[in-house]
């Protein structure tokens, strides 16, 4: 046999240790000890960022993928301290993962790092909700996602949505354990049955859990297990006896923000993929429509261009610019999420990033070869490319693009083009859906141009100093001179005011959060 790589050898001798630990105590004692110290008073988010929550849901999923954890072996509960000396060998092990220089490129480290631990540091939950107000609850009853979600779960999108913000109010106020009858206190027009449904649809009973964990654990256990996104995603709710444990606030925010997508992806890929890409697109539209500047579309797009080719969805004409702007409503599998080499990147964006940048090249051509005088499709002095995305894939701009696909890729594209039509690699900008609201929302405000912007973050990311790791760092600095607004405002207190309205006294509590 093959001799072990030594960290990977190291790796198995320390998780070893660690499993042998876990099997002395109660696995409910683990779990509750656990949640006490990530639910623990924190002083602000870098404090509760420095529990490092990712580990923690790797020590809960190690806990309860142990073949033995539904044992009726009695064994004693775990103190606080030996909870706390158990997540330092954790800790440890980390040092056996892959270090940067061993990715292709050191930004694929980056893109990993991200990946796992950057939403156990923000809180979006309410306004990912309001976004799938918008996306999947505005829709015609007999709509491919509604009719989908209810009759896989049981529970109506509509229905789903403002228990969702119910639980989120109420788990910030009152801690990780749900009572069922906490949320007929708070939403008291719902039906038993459309509770229990929304209930069974975000949880696994505890009984149940290593069988679900064995399930997904599709890799098993390596250096780099650190890396992926915790499977609590799928139930961010553990049913102990007759309460709902949430693993993790940020777990539960990140879970139910993006919950309907998730769902309805997993349940029919093809079929939702069919469904989503013309509603995103759409959404994207709509926000493009609220800056006011002067815009054509993809149908317009065939219409006037000369030939025949790939579009881009929508051309925008600001100042002496086009900006090209494509809705990619994708996320990334964890696999190119984690990647080590750029192939893998490359494989995950052939479809999407690389497309889109190939047809923001083919339209940038046919521009350019346009004579006449349409108000919007005709070249102008600089050409920029937007890709928005519905999830975060952490690549930020073409810069980052090509060092992590690849240049290869992008040239043999390029190649097909007239050096004068090529768009700079620095003029390319990848969003996700939620730092295009925002910027938009800058824009329609007046606080900014779109063209300005998008020049203000290519100066910043042209120095080493100021470049940002993603676009919504430069909106964050921007908001210290300009301001800064939800833009999905007029949404959540349309649905709070709905709530107000079906059970005002229970409701306040959501309003106020």
């Amino acid at each position: 046999m093959a001799k072990l790589p030594i960290r990977a050898k190291i790796f198995d001798e320390g998780l070893t240790e660690i499993q042998r630990i876990i099997r002395r105590y109660d696995p409910l004692s683990l779990l509750s000890a656990s949640l006490r110290y990530l639910y623990g008073p924190a002083k602000d988010r870098f404090e509760q960022a420095s529990k490092q929550p990712w580990l923690i849901m790797l020590l809960i999923k190690w806990t309860f993928l142990d073949p033995i954890v539904n044992s009726p072996l009695r064994r004693p509960s775990i103190s606080q301290n030996e909870m706390l000396e158990l997540l330092q060998k954790v800790l440890d092990l980390t040092e056996t993962g892959s270090l940067p220089d061993e990715y292709e490129d050191v930004r694929l480290f980056f893109r990993a790092v991200a990946y796992q631990q950057f939403f156990h540091q923000t809180e979006a939950g309410l306004v990912d909700i309001a976004r799938q107000e918008l996306l999947f609850a505005k829709v015609p009853e007999n709509h491919y996602f509604k009719t989908r979600f209810l009759n896989g779960t049981g529970v109506s999108i509509q229905d789903f949505l403002r228990l969702s913000f119910a639980v989120l109010a109420s788990t910030k106020k009152n801690g990780p354990v749900l009572q069922r009858a906490t949320l007929f206190g708070l939403c008291p027009a719902f039906t038993p049955m459309a509770v229990d449904a929304y209930l069974r649809t975000i949880s696994v009973e505890v009984g149940d859990l290593h069988r679900t964990l064995v399930e997904v654990d599709k890799d098993g256990r390596h250096p780099n297990e650190y890396l992926q996104q915790t499977p609590f995603l799928k139930f961010p709710f553990i049913k102990v006896r007759s309460e709902y444990w949430s693993v993790s606030p940020h777990v539960l925010e990140r879970s139910l923000g993006h919950f309907i997508y998730d769902y309805l992806k997993r349940a029919d890929v093809d079929g939702f993929n069919n469904a989503f890409g013309k509603s995103f697109e759409k959404y994207v539209g709509d926000w493009l429509s609220k800056s006011g500047l002067p815009t054509a579309n993809e149908s317009e797009l065939n219409l006037v261009l000369p030939g025949q080719g790939k579009v881009v969805d929508f051309i925008v004409a600001d100042g002496d610019s086009n900006v090209l702007i494509d809705a990619k409503g994708v996320e990334m599998a964890q696999r190119g999420m984690v990647a080590f080499q750029r192939g893998d990147v490359r494989r995950a964006t052939q479809t999407s990033l690389i497309k889109a940048f190939e047809q923001g090249h083919e339209v940038a051509a046919r521009v350019a070869s346009l004579g006449g005088d349409h108000p919007v499709i005709r070249q102008r002095f600089s050409t920029y490319l937007l890709a928005v995305t519905y999830k975060e894939l952490y690549i930020g701009n073409g810069v980052t693009f090509a060092a992590i696909v690849g240049d290869g890729v992008l040239d043999k594209i390029r190649s097909k083009y007239a050096e004068d039509y090529l768009i700079p690699v620095d003029n390319i900008y990848f969003l996700t859906i939620h730092e295009f609201e925002e910027l938009m929302g800058l824009v329609a405000s007046g606080k900014i141009g779109l063209v300005e912007a998008l020049a203000k973050a290519k100066q910043a990311d042209s120095d080493r100093f100021t470049q940002k790791f993603n676009f919504e760092l430069h909106i964050h600095e921007w908001s210290k001179q300009l301001g800064r607004e939800q833009p999905l405002r007029s949404t959540l207190k349309s649905m709070v005011d709905e709530m107000r309205v079906a059970f005002p006294v229970q409701s306040e509590t959501a309003a106020r959060k």
